[in-house]
């Protein structure tokens, strides 16, 4: 009797995380996206081995994520093919290896503005200018 109590509970409970779930907000760049490479056009420089690269679209409007050494988190909307940023908040310390932090300046200003972005499979494209990122979907 208290084992199917407990059962039912436990179904009732997994039902309300599930639906909870589903009703999360999504845009069309929602989940985490792994930098590829960022730069002028064509000529892209691929992103750095061995750091974080993970940014984050929250369906709820949020991105944060870590491109170098510093978080970083601020809001974007989405508006037909135009991303617009909101100013990043950057959190963290200044003064890795300066390439590093040519990386984290370089994609920082790509997410600033007004923007294009582009998805096709597994790749997420944003133009700002004549800088480029592309970012491959990771979960």
């Amino acid at each position: 009797e208290v084992n199917m109590k407990k059962i039912l509970f436990a179904v009732f409970a997994a039902g309300l995380i599930l639906a909870a779930c589903a009703a999360k907000p999504t845009t069309p760049v929602s989940g985490t996206w792994l930098v590829v490479s960022y730069g002028q056009g064509p000529d892209q420089t691929p992103s750095l081995p061995d750091l974080n690269r993970a940014i984050i679209f929250g369906g709820d409007g949020i991105i944060n994520g870590n491109v170098g050494c510093n978080s970083f988190k601020g809001t974007y909307t989405i508006d037909g093919a135009k991303i617009n940023f909101q100013p990043m908040e950057v959190m963290g310390l200044n003064g890795p290896p300066e390439i590093i932090m040519e990386q984290e300046r370089a994609i920082l200003q790509i997410l600033s503005g007004s923007a294009d972005f582009k998805i096709d499979g597994r790749y997420l494209t944003i133009t700002n200018g004549d800088q480029t990122l592309v970012m491959e979907y990771d979960h």
